[in-house]
């Protein structure tokens, strides 16, 4: 069965529900009662001191004139007093508003967490259910885009030397069906979801759960039937991420948890993870990876400045161009590069990556703006794509579009 490329946030969904919103708000400096109180005195007092003045003053011409000019300079004085206002000049703070109204709103889906984050400050945040910033959980297929940073590393440190790569030079293929036609099977139709190997989009919690538990998960994805030619079409697949995993341990003598530990998650100080595997030991590649909502600010903050991260190249500039660029078409407005989803919003180019049930991290570049929404991914296949539906529509259709071209920092 292909992917249908018209559903692919159905057929490939979210998560659910945790955030921590921060409240920017400008204060506006008001006179309390008794500043006013004060201020009274002093005109009352002013006005008596007038008072005398005119009797004593009024003898003579001249002191007429002072009068009149004295009296003038007085109403002046009073008037501009009177318009005087205390009103914020902040742009901004119809924006948090709004925002503070959408993270309000969203506390009727069943999410960890929602962040923004503009220019590397943070905007607003708020979680849910009990859940924190630092709390781990399954990221799903946001796994994937992990997963595409350490081939671009591998790629880097010289363990793979580039995507065109065919299969057949890491994996032997002779004992499987088709061994012929899948040989010709490259890295980068992997990274693309173009390999042709049937993936059961209509039953990815199922195809996930066999994966897991299948003793022989290369049997369970070579042996599959060839759905058309390798990297002419797009087809969502858990297996073909699963197979990267392998070819990563493989050419680095390491499981792909190890290797991350060392050249990803280190340098951006991500502890305490955790990375479940197939009957075998291998690191699911498409799945089952534990981050916190903060790990996963970090993972977009690298995308965001192209490899490096405070001041640290972790991977090239060129991978990251190459990996968040149009590699495969899914839909009229969406395409895909190396696991990594590729789109618009309000005419800015964005990237996402984005995880069964509601874990999404986006991306705008141009806007240096990156917005995190986590969620409860064991749920009910109806109940994941319903939440990360509406958390999309969170993310994508209401905080992206407020934050493009208006919000400052």
């Amino acid at each position: 069965m292909v992917y249908n490329a018209s559903n692919a946030i159905d057929a490939y969904d979210i998560h659910t529900k945790c955030l921590c919103f921060t409240k920017i708000v400008s204060s506006v400096k008001t006179r309390t009662e008794p500043e006013i109180h004060q201020e009274r005195t002093v005109v009352f007092n002013m006005k008596k001191g007038f008072s005398s003045a005119v009797i004593c003053f009024l003898k003579t011409r001249l002191s007429i004139l002072f009068l009149s000019f004295f009296l003038m300079l007085f109403v002046s004085c009073a008037e501009t007093s009177q318009t005087t206002t205390f009103t914020t000049s902040n742009p901004n703070e119809e924006i948090i508003s709004e925002l503070d109204a959408i993270l309000d709103d969203a506390d009727d889906v069943n999410i960890y967490g929602i962040s923004v984050y503009k220019n590397d400050s943070l905007i607003a945040r708020e979680f849910y259910n009990g859940a924190s910033e630092n709390a781990k959980h399954n990221v799903f297929s946001v796994t994937k885009s992990i997963t595409s940073l350490l081939v671009g590393i591998a790629i880097d440190k010289g363990y793979i030397e580039n995507v065109n790569q065919t299969i057949d030079e890491f994996i032997d293929l002779s004992i499987y069906q088709n061994s012929e036609l899948i040989s010709t099977i490259t890295i980068k139709q992997l990274l693309t979801m173009s390999a042709g190997l049937i993936w059961d989009s209509s039953n990815l919690s199922g195809e996930m759960d066999e994966l897991r538990t299948n003793p022989d998960p290369l049997g369970l994805i070579l042996n599959r039937e060839i759905g058309y030619q390798p990297g002419t079409h797009f087809s969502y697949s858990d297996g073909a991420a699963h197979l990267v995993s392998i070819i990563l341990a493989r050419v680095t003598e390491m499981s792909i948890h190890d290797f991350a530990k060392e050249y990803l998650f280190s340098p951006l100080e991500i502890q305490d993870t955790i990375w479940n595997t197939d009957q075998l030991l291998n690191n699911i590649g498409g799945c089952d990876l534990y981050l916190s909502h903060e790990d996963l600010y970090k993972i977009g903050k690298l995308v965001l400045g192209q490899g490096e991260y405070e001041g640290d190249r972790i991977v090239s500039q060129d991978w990251i161009s190459q990996s968040t660029s149009p590699q495969i078409q899914v839909d009229s407005v969406t395409d895909y590069g190396y696991y990594w989803w590729i789109t618009s919003s309000s005419g800015s180019a964005l990237n996402y990556a984005l995880g069964w049930g509601g874990q999404m991290v986006f991306i705008v570049p141009n806007e240096n703006l990156i917005v995190i929404t986590t969620a409860n991914g064991f749920v009910s296949d109806n109940n994941a794509g319903a939440q990360a539906s509406q958390l999309y529509d969170i993310a994508f259709d209401q905080i992206i579009p407020l934050m493009i071209g208006s919000y400052t920092n």
